[in-house]
């Protein structure tokens, strides 16, 4: 009886350690991640969202994402995003990102999570950044309204990307 017990115990940590590798093998690496929470009245157009990261590696291949937060009260199918970009060794620039956050049908795209409806956007997929330092992204929307509502966070990410040798 001991001898199955301990046969019994070996699988399960042997099972568990095989399962710990995978999550682990099949995620991205994050290498910078973080919220801006939006007042809940709304989001101001003179409120920007600040993200600041530093780096240190110019050899990575990475991408640059945003993920949305919002609720049902939100009442546009999209969302203008201003995008200003501070780098090292440059004047900056000014970019322009339309997130869709719902379909032809008014159905919300993302996954509903903890009450809200998340949706992510890659803004830059497989980029290699030259010169290492701090990098701050300002986003600000770049809709109609003065006071946008239904907006509960935005989220910048950067992540591993992969970097494809189409001659091979």
């Amino acid at each position: 009886m001991l001898k199955i017990e301990s046969q019994i115990r070996a699988s399960t940590f042997w099972i568990l350690m095989v399962k710990c590798g995978l999550i682990i093998s099949c995620s991205s690496p994050v290498i910078y991640e973080e919220t801006y929470e939006v007042n809940e009245s709304g989001w101001l157009y003179s409120d920007s969202a600040a993200f600041t990261f530093s780096l240190s590696d110019t050899s990575r291949v990475l991408d640059i994402g945003v993920t949305l937060r919002h609720s049902e009260d939100y009442p546009y199918r999209n969302i203008w995003l201003f995008l200003e970009v501070d780098a090292p060794g440059t004047t900056g620039y000014v970019d322009t990102l339309e997130l869709y956050i719902s379909d032809n049908k008014g159905e919300w795209l993302g996954r509903k999570r903890d009450g809200a409806i998340e949706v992510s956007a890659l803004y830059q997929h497989d980029v290699k950044i030259a010169e290492e330092g701090d990098f701050t992204w300002r986003l600000v929307h770049g809709m109609r309204r003065e006071l946008l509502p239904g907006i509960h966070s935005l989220q910048l990410w950067v992540q591993d990307g992969e970097q494809v040798d189409i001659f091979n």
